[in-house]
């Protein structure tokens, strides 16, 4: 048993190795872990989803306080002309500066510079006209008051990071699944290798006891049938040994592709199926379910998106308030040796009133209802099967955990009766099949304790993964 419990398994998986050719990748549970997370497939799209949703949220957030800055200018040549007097030429040029200032508290400000020029020329050195603008400036200042509505840029940002979240939830879910599932297939080929180094001990087990029967059936000392019987017992565990090696060359094929390993990588497993005991009461794991688990931790956040579109709908036709302010400072010369700077201010007070939108938003508002009433069940149902599922599975490890401990007598037992088979082999008193055989329910043994193990580790970690943890913390001192 404990040579099982221990076991190193080599997996001769091809001819070359990934990292060095002909050589071997020595492989821990925890490097395979690492390599799940960083080669897998589905934690590649995890990843580009989460940062997709990155990139979407500062879309949406950045334009909510951060400030837009823009340029213009035009210039341009006019000539007009009635065919009795010369042609009049007249130059243009305007250039303007906008900075636009937006808050999250609904504020806008918005400031403008600009400068402009026109020259009006007829043919000779005097200019008919001239109207020049130094540069001149504006700014205007707007204040929704939120007596009747709220503030719609807080809730997009909210509604922004919601959605955000809910991708970090929907990654971390991926992230704990394929954890479990790395850790499923590093004990499945950990059970596969010492399936076929049991099938092959008994293998020659089977090849000695038919090898000796043949003899003692030429000396007269048994008779004919043995020899047909150890050859069916050959021939059976031959079958053995080709469909262990099949199953073991089968986990390997699932191990490498998982992690993206060429196949035909050389991998030694480097780490032992153990046991740990796991003494964490049920009621703690179903509140860190409850609280921690995200998909439940997602379909909350939906259900919370789906307050702030009711806030919205509900809103549709209430009164919106406004303060808005303007000054504006500009310096003419239209002349040279002219000069005026006029200055102008205001501050306006706006309502908006929707009367009446034909019920569009009483509709809308009974639609968000119902979709968030959805929502809330749809959480409360996956509360509910959570903690089933908590429960259940807090039931299989248990069960697997006994089954473990239990076993280490039968264990004992086995090896103290080999022990006194091949004493009484050593005195004439056992035949020497009865030794193989006690061998073989040995190694049996062994390999019924690592299936115990593997079992009682995916237990575990399917645990931790409905609590929302690290299946390498689960049950950690």
């Amino acid at each position: 048993m404990h040579r099982a419990i221990g076991l190193s398994a080599l997996l001769v998986l091809g001819t070359a190795a990934r990292a060095q050719e002909g050589g071997t990748t020595r492989l821990s549970l925890e490097e395979y872990e690492r390599l799940a997370l960083e080669q897998s497939l589905r934690m590649r799209t995890a990843r580009d989803t989460l940062r997709s949703q990155e990139y979407g949220r500062e879309l949406a957030v950045r334009p909510l306080y951060l400030p837009s800055l823009s340029a213009e200018a035009e210039a341009g040549r006019a000539v007009s002309e009635d065919g009795v007097a010369p042609p009049i030429k007249t130059d243009t040029g305007e250039g303007r500066l906008s900075l636009t200032q937006p808050f999250l508290t609904g504020t806008d400000l918005s400031v403008t510079g600009s400068v402009a020029v026109s020259e009006s020329r007829v043919p000779g050195p005097e200019l008919a006209s001239s109207d020049r603008s130094l540069p001149a400036w504006s700014a205007s200042l707007t204040q929704p008051l939120y007596l009747f509505v709220g503030n719609p840029r807080l809730r997009a940002r909210r509604r922004a990071d919601l959605a955000y979240q809910g991708a970090s939830d929907a990654k971390r879910s991926e992230e704990l699944a394929v954890l479990v599932e790395a850790r499923s297939l590093y004990y499945a080929m950990t059970v596969a290798a010492e399936s076929l180094y049991v099938e092959q001990a008994k293998l020659e087990s089977a090849r000695s006891v038919h090898r000796i029967s043949q003899e003692l059936v030429k000396a007269g000392r048994l008779a004919p049938v043995e020899t047909a019987r150890a050859d069916i017992r050959l021939k059976r565990d031959m079958r053995r040994v080709q469909n262990a090696n099949s199953l073991r060359h089968q986990a390997a094929n699932q191990l490498k592709d998982f992690v993206l390993l060429a196949s035909t990588a050389t991998v030694r497993l480097a780490t032992p199926l153990e046991y740990r005991p796991f003494e964490e009461p049920l009621e703690l794991l179903l509140a860190l379910a409850a609280r921690q688990n995200p998909d439940l931790r997602a379909a909350r956040r939906s259900a919370e998106t789906a307050q702030l579109d009711l806030s919205d709908a509900r809103e549709g036709n209430r009164p919106r308030l406004s303060l808005n302010g303007t000054y504006a400072f500009e310096r003419n010369r239209p002349t040279p040796g002219s000069l005026t700077e006029p200055k102008s201010w205001s501050a306006l007070v706006g309502l908006n009133w929707p009367l009446f939108d034909g019920t569009q938003t009483r509709l809308r508002a009974r639609q968000a209802r119902i979709a968030i009433d959805n929502l809330r069940r749809d959480v409360e149902s996956r509360e509910r099967e959570l903690l089933v599922a908590v429960r259940n599975a807090y039931l299989d490890l248990k069960r697997a955990e006994e089954q473990v401990r239990d076993f280490e007598p039968q264990g004992r037992s086995a090896r103290q009766n080999l022990e006194v088979v091949r004493l009484q082999y050593k005195n004439g008193l056992a035949r020497l099949i009865d030794v193989f055989d006690a061998e073989n329910e040995l190694r049996d043994l062994e390999l019924e304790s690592l299936n115990l193990l593997s079992d009682f580790n995916r237990a575990r970690d399917r645990l931790g993964a409905l609590v929302g943890l690290d299946p390498r913390d689960v049950g950690a001192p």
